[in-house]
Parts: C-alpha cells; sequence; structure tokens
C-alpha cells in the first residue's frame, strides 16, 4: 500500500535540521510516518504520525495531561510522564494521531504542532 499525502512540517526550531523519516504501514491498516530532526548527536526531536485513511475514529492514552488547546480541526494536548519524568505534545485529528517527544522544550513542541499542515 502507498502511504497517503505526508503532513508537511511547516515549522523546525532553530538550529535543528532533517535527519530522517521513515513510513511503514502497520498491522491494522493504518500507517506510520516517523520524522526525525537533529541538531546534534544528542539532541534531537521527532514526530511520529499514525494516518488513518478510513476516516474511522482512532482513540490514545495520554499520560498527565498539562494543558489541551482546541484548535480548528484537532486537538493538542501537552502531557507529562512523571514516571520517566518526559514530557510531549499530542495531536488528534480526524485523520491522524501525532506524537512530538525531544529534546525542545514544550513551547517549541506546540509551534511545531501547529506548523504540522
Amino acid at each position: 500500500n502507498i502511504i497517503p499525502q505526508l503532513l508537511d512540517v511547516g515549522y523546525i526550531p532553530n538550529e535543528y535540521s532533517f535527519d530522517t523519516l521513515k513510513a511503514s504501514t502497520t498491522y491494522d491498516g493504518t500507517y506510520n510516518a516517523i520524522y526525525k530532526f537533529a541538531k546534534n548527536d544528542n539532541e534531537y526531536f521527532s514526530i511520529n504520525i499514525y494516518y488513518n485513511p478510513d476516516d474511522t475514529h482512532m482513540t490514545m492514552s495520554i499520560d498527565e495531561v498539562i494543558e489541551k488547546i482546541e484548535m480548528e480541526e484537532r486537538s493538542v494536548y501537552v502531557w507529562e510522564d512523571a514516571v520517566e519524568e518526559i514530557y510531549g505534545v499530542t495531536i488528534i485529528a480526524d485523520e491522524y494521531t501525532a506524537d512530538i517527544l525531544g529534546s525542545i522544550d514544550e513551547e517549541e513542541m506546540i509551534r511545531v504542532a501547529n506548523g504540522l499542515k
């Protein structure tokens, strides 16, 4: 199967550049794309997008939600995992769910989320 048109990453934080893109079909017929952006060997962030071409509802378990931002066609959740001491941003839209994780701060993660088109 061919993955539908990938989302465009409209915002990348300063000093980060595109590193890799891995795309695959999952066991249930959905698609997955992982974008990785690197600043150096130890500092990077990734955007992991799960596409749902059949328009069936997707759900995702989100840890401790710090903030919910309602946007026109999607919801953005800023969350924290106190056990792992990490935080991230999850975007839930009709046709995809995406996670943004890595060594950028919460504000930059939200900017990256807002830039996905």
